[in-house]
């Protein structure tokens, strides 16, 4: 409801500062509202596609760590660069290769291969990590730009001072929201690995 007052009003005043503008600033004001369009559309399919991968990565590290024996095999990659600063390289690929084999037979799963999935979830995580990093970057240079935006039509007076503080303010607040709820997610993402980290 909120949303539909403010554009209501910035309608309303553009209207009204619209009497005496130059003909190429509105073409020009098209022009880089439709920019800025597209730019905004690219950026919400890039991150509800980021939001998607986040969701199956967080999926699959709970489901890792759920696996009923996963906690002793964590303690035996842990327990692997223990042994290789303290005993060696051959003693910590021994000590490990027995224990992994153990840890198989007891569970009557593939040790190794479990253990890798782990590295991996890790690696898949670090590259989203800098995906995320990307996303935030990309939406506050849209953010920037629209700003400018808003600047460069109230110069020439396509918008009034009021229309243009109001939806400055509007975007603002909403910007830092989306920024929050990224973060947010972003975080939440990695205390879930931490979680079934040794």
């Amino acid at each position: 409801m909120r949303f539909l007052y403010v554009i209501s009003f910035v309608m309303l005043a553009s209207l009204s500062a619209c009497a005496t503008v130059n003909q190429q600033d509105i073409l020009d004001q098209k022009t880089h509202e439709t920019e800025l369009a597209n730019r905004e559309r690219n950026w919400k399919e890039k991150l509800n596609k980021l939001r998607s991968t986040t969701r199956a990565l967080k999926h699959e590290i709970i489901l890792l760590g759920n696996h009923p024996g996963w906690s002793e095999l964590a303690r035996i990659g842990k327990g692997y660069e223990s042994i290789l600063y303290l005993e060696g390289k051959e003693q910590a690929y021994t000590k490990t290769e027995i224990e992994l084999l153990q840890w198989s037979k007891k569970w009557n799963a593939n040790g190794p291969e479990i253990y890798l999935k782990y590295i991996s979830l890790n690696e898949r995580l670090h590259s989203l990590s800098d995906s995320w990093t990307h996303i935030i970057k990309e939406g506050q240079e849209i953010a920037t730009f629209r700003d400018n935006l808003l600047n460069w039509r109230h110069s020439r007076k396509l918008i009034t001072t009021e229309a243009s503080i109001l939806l400055m303010n509007y975007y603002t607040i909403t910007d830092d929201k989306n920024i929050e709820l990224i973060k947010s997610e972003v975080i939440d993402l990695s205390n879930t690995f931490k979680s079934i980290t040794p």
